[in-house]
């Protein structure tokens, strides 16, 4: 099976990202390498990184301060040559058999990208509560997939023939909406390739418990998710005031 290299951008959030790397590391098949794109200012990622170097997965950490999102993960790209990347915030809960799943399912179905099933916070708030039982008991059988419009923008897997045919991810936007127009690119592409665009695989739960590193709070990055906002609905849907993904701030 290809290898799958996760990229994983970090800002501020400390606890998250050793959360993070530790799932990772504990993956029953393990990422060929985990990428830590450290944006911080004071090189924080870096230190928790190296506490959770291990011999079985090669750890690189790669310090570029005030990067945003899509550069992050365009500088992750970069850094994962011609390997498949699953892109990942650092406030996710993964089970320990993500990248065997991804393998797999990635094997049997081919398409450009694949995302794993996002639980309703009222569902995912009582699994967090009980410390994640579900990591060993939940099967999770990557024959379940179907097409979906979604790729969720903290947890996808990207192929690198998804690469080739699209490119990178837009620097315009800054905050928001990049990964949106990514899809959008990504929807036209796969009807050129005959392929899915993004398959939803229906059995592997991942909650994204909302403490990114990219937070929505202040005055500053509400101006710029409302000039991402603009950019996309000008290029896309002008006369469509509501996007598919809710209000900004809503898993923040």
């Amino acid at each position: 099976m290809r290898p799958i290299v996760a990229i994983v951008p970090y800002h501020r959030n400390a606890d998250g990202l050793a959360v993070t790397l530790a799932i990772l590391q504990a993956q029953i098949v393990p990422p060929k390498a985990i990428v830590v794109l450290d944006t911080s200012p004071d090189r924080s990622g870096l230190q928790i990184a190296r506490r959770y170097a291990t011999h079985q997965t090669p750890l690189v950490v790669e310090v570029a301060p005030h990067l945003g999102i899509y550069e992050a993960w365009n500088r992750g790209l970069d850094l994962a040559g011609e390997e498949d990347v699953a892109l990942l915030n650092d406030d996710l809960l993964l089970p320990l058999n993500f990248i065997d799943v991804l393998s797999v399912a990635r094997a049997a179905f081919p398409a450009l990208a694949y995302a794993p099933v996002t639980p309703p916070k009222d569902h995912y708030r009582r699994e967090v509560d009980m410390a994640f039982p579900w990591w060993s008991e939940v099967p999770a059988k990557p024959e379940h997939v179907s097409p979906t419009d979604w790729l969720p923008g903290f947890c996808f897997l990207l192929t690198q023939e998804a690469v080739r045919r699209v490119g990178r991810f837009d620097e315009g936007f800054k905050v928001w909406f990049g990964d949106d127009d990514y899809q959008e690119r990504l929807k036209q592409k796969a009807k050129e390739a005959g392929l899915p665009a993004i398959l939803r695989i229906n059995t592997l739960y991942v909650y994204h418990y909302g403490g990114a590193s990219y937070r929505y709070r202040s005055k500053e990055v509400q101006e710029q998710i409302a000039k991402d906002r603009k950019a996309y609905l000008a290029k896309y849907n002008p006369r469509e005031p509501e996007v598919r993904r809710g209000k900004e701030g809503e898993n923040d």
